[in-house]
């Protein structure tokens, strides 16, 4: 049971002359308490002229305390502005007017404002809140998506939002209601409210302005050009909370929790949405424009429960078909008496219809005729709030040619002067307003893409953007034929009413017969370069938003990546930052996506192991990198979800081992990884490395024995287990084959398939390296066998087949049991092994030996001694003497002959050492690596040196010449 306090304020019936008073009130309303709302009654203003049958409510959290209300205390107030203007406040406790939701229409609900009788006031009166919510009618739905979460947005922002309406309706009070249910109560409790308010001077927060020429219709425009800021992540939770119940037509489920919700602090200048009524406005602004006129479906108290009548059906103009400005709105045009005496005369004799036909048929339009506002009246035209204004230039220009037409019709009228006044009024009325939106159209074009926390709300606005600029253009050439036609006299009548089509084809065959006409047209009315400008600015704009809305397409598809490419190219590389930030991320996400839908990259989820960096193909490793610093240019959480998903999932995908375990263990389930907005947008792409993480993660289950009905059921462990068990036996081609037909599971079959076609690569690629192994050792041989044949030194030729023939047996390892073919060429290649590795005779003439001059103090009889490595039997010279070398000083040398023989091999070595006869001291050892090691026989004919000294000795070349190469076996040549 809720207790309220009534104060009646306003203008004493019979005395309407005299100022408002208070004219009744309860006794619980102390002086104070009447002090205050006498002032916020009075704050509200003076109704705007013409009837005002619609009552309005206003709520405020009163600062005046009474004794029966001592926490804390609302006033909401009826504002009655019918025949007089008149105020019935109702002051209730701030714990009893939470139990209404503190929504000044469910108490006007519960029966707050009864009938109107300031001396039937006493006391206080009890009132029954409703239970739950206030139901609006038509109930919630999804139509209201873009109006009422973009006001909650705003509001919720800024503290502070003001709605321009030029008088109250069924619809604006619904709006309103249903704003009132959705906002948290922590704001609710210090809202001040007004539903329709002609003055800001009670500092609302959340109200309907007088705005002349604005309706509701055009509030949801208006939402959608605000750039909203910042919200905390539980508030932005929220809208979206409100979001989804209002597509589901339930605000009920949000009653408890907007009880609970917490604001965080207030902005310090909340400042005023409400949009200023100015030609010219800034970026952030919106200049109000022409619309249609939305029928009333008449008056009501409040949007209660029970409304008899439907929601109004509103319809928005495009600004195509704005009527014309509001500045060519003039008063009831005053015929002169003669002009009115010839059109009586015209319509009353007897002959007046040849004259209807010839208005109809040849000088004016009849139906233009009735249509002045000096003839029919002055229409009044509503306005509603957007973007720009699109001046109806068609409008202008038929008010001049009818006044034209009219004139050469009527005896004694100056047509020449009426053709001058005609562009003189076609510049003022037309060109310059329009020039006007063409100059902020640009500016706010300029402007590009604001924001990313609201793609669609932002999308919205470049549409509505776009739209009005296509409607600018072609008004821009609408008005260049309005002056060709005034100008030269052609004074087209049909040109106000052509279709946008039809202006463009006229235009356009105009240039091509009189280009100078539209040159002179644009230079009379100060076009410069705005038409080339509009043109590329829409444009401009038409990418951005193309961009946006392609950022939030539901499906992959290879259309989607080119159009998505072909937007970012329309978009300029200089535009503002958050444009750069979509445009650039647009062109890496398309490469990207096109690197993904490779063979290459659907390959990675099969990959044999689970490590950081093995699962990306090079291609799409590659971009990522690009991809994240234009990403990067986005504000916090600013980036589009498929974006910001994309990475995330890289991230998993680029270091895969943590979410395995994760999943193992039941930190994140497969659900959250699906869920993920690019896995949403191309699950196909994907499939594979989300059931391979899954794969992995039972495989983590089974090794640690934890449970793993959390990621498959006992059919999924036993694929795994088969899979896991034949994957380990290394099956060839054709087991993998037999296997993946027999296998149930989607991934496994895929992976079991994928298998198969890499051991068949794998297998394919071995027999081409032993084949292009095979011809070069062949080519060898036969190189090797001319260079024997001459007793020439070989050793790097022979080195190089040594390398070759090892590769080739090898690879004919890996293809053992591949057919007869490859086995006799695997035969080959052994015999060629051992003929190269067969040890031959060498012959050894002498060796002269070079001692340094420090090891020898006279001159010695020395001994030369040499051995075949490692088990050589050790041989031994005659002994000769060591004696100075020429010149003195520079060491000691001796030269003994050998004429010996040892059978050396060519993975056999040589030492050679020099002893003293007299104590069999060593002056000097000398190692010769084999052939095999890189040095061999060869090197026995060149000096070497080490450490004391250096050994040159002779060879003969029977060494070379007895090289005995096999050939081919019949059969085995190059396939």
């Amino acid at each position: 049971m809720a207790f309220v306090e009534t104060l009646i304020f306003g203008t004493p019936v019979g005395s309407p002359g005299s100022a408002p008073e208070i004219l009744g009130r309860s006794n619980g309303i102390n002086q104070d308490l009447a002090e205050e709302i006498v002032r916020l009654c009075t704050g509200w203003g003076q109704p705007p002229s013409g009837e005002n049958p619609r009552p309005v409510f206003m709520s405020f959290p009163l600062k005046s305390r009474s004794s029966r209300a001592s926490s804390g205390a609302n006033v909401v107030i009826k504002v009655e502005a019918g025949t007089h203007l008149s105020f019935q406040a109702v002051v209730i406790a701030g714990s009893d007017y939470a139990a209404f939701g503190y929504n000044p229409f469910a108490l006007a609900e519960a029966g707050a404002f009864p009938a109107w009788d300031p001396m039937a006031i006493t006391g206080r009166r009890t009132l029954n809140p409703n239970s739950g919510p206030l139901l609006v009618n038509p109930p919630p739905s999804s139509e209201d998506v873009g109006l009422i979460d973009e006001a909650l947005h705003q509001i919720l922002a800024s503290h502070k939002l003001y709605l321009p309406i030029e008088q109250a309706s069924d619809d604006s009070d619904r709006c309103l209601a249903l704003l009132l249910e959705v906002i948290p109560e922590a704001l609710k409790k210090q809202l001040r409210f007004a539903s329709f308010a002609p003055s800001p001077a009670n500092n609302y927060h959340l109200a309907a302005t007088t705005t002349e020429g604005c309706e509701f219709s055009g509030w949801k425009r208006l939402m959608m050009t605000l750039v909203g800021g910042a919200l905390s992540e539980n508030l932005e939770k929220y809208v979206k909370k409100v979001r989804d119940c209002l597509a589901f037509g339930d605000v009920g489920v949000l009653w408890a929790e907007n009880r609970q919700l917490t604001l965080g602090a207030k902005p310090k200048d909340p400042g005023n949405t409400a949009i200023p009524r100015s030609r010219t406005a800034s970026v952030n602004q919106v200049i109000p424009a022409a619309a249609t006129t939305v029928a009333s479906s008449g008056p009501k108290s409040h949007p209660q429960v029970g409304l008899s009548s439907p929601r109004s059906t509103i319809r928005e103009k495009s600004p195509r078909e704005v009527p014309q400005l509001a500045h060519l709105r003039g008063g009831r045009r005053q015929l002169s008496g003669a002009v009115v005496a010839l059109l009586v005369l015209v319509l009353t004799v007897g002959g007046g219809w040849t004259y209807l036909e010839f208005f109809h048929g040849g000088g004016i339009l009849w139906q233009n005729l009735i249509s002045w506002h000096w003839f029919a009246g002055d229409q009044t035209e509503t306005r509603v709030a957007s973007l720009l204004e699109v001046p109806n230039v068609g409008a202008v220009y038929n008010k001049q040619v009818t006044r034209i037409h009219l004139g050469g019709m009527i005896l004694g009228l100056n047509s020449e002067t009426d053709q001058r006044r005609g562009l003189v009024q076609l510049k003022s009325e037309a060109a310059v307003p329009l020039l006007q939106q063409v100059d902020l159209f640009l500016e706010l074009a300029a402007g590009g893409i604001r924001q990313g926390k609201r793609p669609d709300r932002e999308s919205e606005r470049l549409r509505s953007l776009t739209v009005q600029g296509q409607g600018l253009a072609v008004e821009l050439d609408r008005l260049e034929l309005a002056w060709h036609s005034l100008s030269l006299a052609v004074n087209w009548r049909d040109l106000g009413s052509l279709s946008d089509s039809a202006v463009f084809a006229r235009r356009d065959s105009l240039q091509k017969v009189s280009a100078a006409s539209l040159r002179v047209a644009a230079g009379d009315m100060k076009f410069g370069h705005r038409r080339k400008r509009l043109l590329y600015s829409l444009e401009q704009t038409k990418g951005m938003r193309q961009l946006l809305s392609l950022f939030q397409a539901n499906q992959w598809s290879d259309q989607w990546g080119k159009q998505l490419y072909g937007a970012a190219e329309a978009v300029s590389p200089s535009a503002s930052p958050m444009t750069r930030a979509y445009r650039n991320s647009a062109f890496s996400l398309v490469r990207l996506k096109n690197a993904e839908h490779l063979p290459a990259f659907e390959a990675g989820a099969f990959a044999d192991q689970v490590k950081k960096g093995i699962w990306l193909c090079p291609e799409v490793a590659d971009i990522l990198p690009g991809l994240r610093k234009q990403v990067g240019k986005f504000g916090h959480n600013d980036a589009p979800p498929l974006l910001a998903g994309t990475l995330a999932l890289y991230k998993i995908l680029e270091d895969p081992e943590p979410t395995v375990g994760d999943l193992a263990v039941g930190n994140i389930a497969m659900e959250q990884m699906h869920d993920n907005a690019a896995v949403r947008f191309d699950p196909a792409a994907y499939e594979n490395y989300l059931q391979r993480l899954r794969y992995q993660a039972l495989q983590e289950c089974v090794r640690m024995g934890k449970s793993c009905s959390a990621l498959g059921d006992e059919d999924a462990l036993a694929n795994l287990e088969s899979f896991a068990q034949i994957k380990s036996q290394g099956l060839n081609g054709d087991e993998w084959a037999a296997w993946s037909d027999q296998q149930n599971d989607p991934f496994l079959k895929r992976w079991a398939h994928y298998e198969t076609g890499r051991v068949q690569q794998i297998l394919q690629a071995k027999m081409y390296e032993f084949d292009g192994i095979w011809q070069v050792v062949w080519t060898q041989v036969e190189q090797l066998r001319v260079l024997a044949s001459q007793g020439e030194d070989w050793s790097a030729k022979w080195v190089s087949l040594d390398k070759e023939l090892n590769a080739g047996l090898a690879a004919g390892k890996a293809l053992a049991g591949q057919g007869a073919f490859v086995s006799r060429r695997i035969e080959d290649l052994q015999n060629l092994r051992g003929s190269l590795d067969k040890s031959r005779p060498l012959d050894l003439g002498a060796v002269t030996v070079r001692l340094d001059q420090d090891r020898l103090k006279n001159p010695v009889e020395v001994f030369f001694e040499f051995r075949i490595l490692p088990q050589g039997r050790i041989q031994r010279s005659q002994p000769f003497t060591i004696g100075p070398a020429a010149p003195a000083g520079s060491g000691w040398v001796g030269t003994v002959v050998l004429d010996r023989k040892s059978n050396l091999a060519c993975w056999a070595g040589f030492q050679g050492s020099v002893r003293m006869v007299n104590g069999g001291r060593k002056l000097l050892t000398v190692d010769y690596p084999s052939l095999g090691d890189g040095v061999g026989p060869g090197a026995l004919i060149r000096p070497r040196s080490v450490p004391g000294g250096s050994l040159s000795i002779k060879t003969g070349d029977s060494w070379w010449r007895d090289l005995q190469l096999p050939d081919q076996s019949d059969g085995a040549g190059a396939s």
